[in-house]
């Protein structure tokens, strides 16, 4: 997670954020053909990321609390039980082992209270 964040300060006190939170996560992986020298070509794996931002601006004034909330992600997992040695043969780890799908949900809720520091 990455959290962008301009803040300006106007000359009546309010301060204004230009807040960018950014979440990534590798979501897969595919294989791709580079060529290489003399005709031949190379794979390489290749990440394909999940990317989710939010971009938004807020005026407050010092110490005065931003919330942002909404950046809400659920990620799907596959997982497979079964017998030790039976389960990994083709056909029958379908009658010796179980597949499980379960979820996760979360959510990124950010709290914000800006505070103007005077340097002499």
């Amino acid at each position: 997670m990455q959290l962008g964040l301009t803040p300006q300060i106007s000359k009546d006190g309010i301060i204004s954020l230009l807040i960018v939170p950014t979440i990534t996560r590798i979501k897969d992986e595919v294989q791709v053909e580079l060529p290489t020298t003399g005709g031949r070509t190379q794979s390489i794996s290749n990440p394909v990321i999940d990317l989710q931002e939010l971009a938004t601006t807020v005026r407050v004034r010092e110490r005065q609390s931003v919330v942002l909330a909404g950046l809400i992600n659920q990620i799907k997992k596959l997982e497979y039980e079964g017998l030790p040695l039976l389960g990994k043969l083709p056909v029958l780890k379908y009658l010796f082992g179980r597949f499980e799908e379960s979820y996760e949900n979360s959510e990124l809720v950010i709290f914000l209270t800006p505070y103007i520091k005077t340097v002499r």
